[in-house]
């Protein structure tokens, strides 16, 4: 077994570029005919393109660098309308990605060719500097950014724009640990005794009333609430600062 780089697509020439191309965005492809030949490198460059969609979330100035793992063969392509779908078999993506090639003529299925690639990226990572309990905010000084090699699964590295949240600590994390989306959470944004203003809608009707927020909640979550003039708890769901909305009314304990 050898490891081979695909080529660049912009060295692909004539119909083979243009099959290139269109299939790279998920179109189909009538330039190729019989008598020609899909090369190795389109294989592993088509291969690489669905790759790239698949870790396209990641952060600003993050890259991907993607290795035939086995040595391809040359398909011949018959004559007829030519469709090339390139997809991934697995939901997840792994360092190890087989990107699976389907050849249709005439919207036949005439070929199927999986194209194992290893997958490396790089990108900014962020890193702990010191303890930081559970619950506890990350402050400025608490993170430190480098340029460093991202494991599987890469969508859960943190990045800028969740830092700029301003987040906590879902749990105890330590000093020197890379930060993962998983492990901290934006900041409550109702807390525990806080005024509120309660939302309850409906096609004809929008009433407004104020509370008092008895837990505390990140937007989504249901929190208790004492409306203004009772004693006992609602469950409302913060819908934003110092605001939920009632949908139902059961009673908490």
């Amino acid at each position: 077994m050898s490891e081979r780089r695909p080529a660049a697509a912009p060295r692909l020439a004539g119909a083979l570029g243009v099959a290139l191309a269109i299939a790279l965005t998920g179109g189909a492809t009538d330039a190729a005919r019989a008598g020609q030949v899909l090369a190795p490198d389109t294989l592993a460059a088509l291969a690489e393109g669905a790759v790239r969609r698949a870790v396209a979330p990641l952060a600003p100035g993050a890259t991907v660098a993607c290795q035939a793992v086995d040595r391809l063969e040359p398909l011949d392509l018959p004559d007829g309308h030519v469709r090339i779908d390139v997809t991934l078999p697995h939901g997840g993506p792994a360092a190890l990605m087989t990107p699976i090639c389907r050849v249709f003529v005439e919207e036949r299925l005439v070929r199927t060719t999986p194209v194992p690639l290893r997958v490396r990226v790089v990108g900014p990572r962020f890193r702990a500097t010191r303890r930081v309990d559970a619950g506890n905010p990350l402050g400025p000084d608490d993170v430190v950014r480098a340029v460093e090699e991202i494991p599987p699964p890469w969508g859960a590295a943190l990045t800028d724009s969740m830092l700029a949240l301003g987040l906590v600590a879902r749990r105890a994390i330590g000093a020197g640990e890379a930060l993962r989306a998983d492990a901290v959470a934006p900041p409550p944004v109702v807390r525990r005794g806080d005024r509120v203003t309660l939302v309850v809608e409906s096609s004809t009707v929008r009433i407004l009333a104020t509370g008092t927020a008895r837990s505390e909640g990140r937007a989504g979550d249901l929190v208790r609430v004492v409306r203004d003039g009772t004693r006992h708890s609602l469950a409302a769901r913060v819908v934003g600062p110092c605001r939920v909305s009632l949908n139902v009314y059961p009673m908490l304990p």
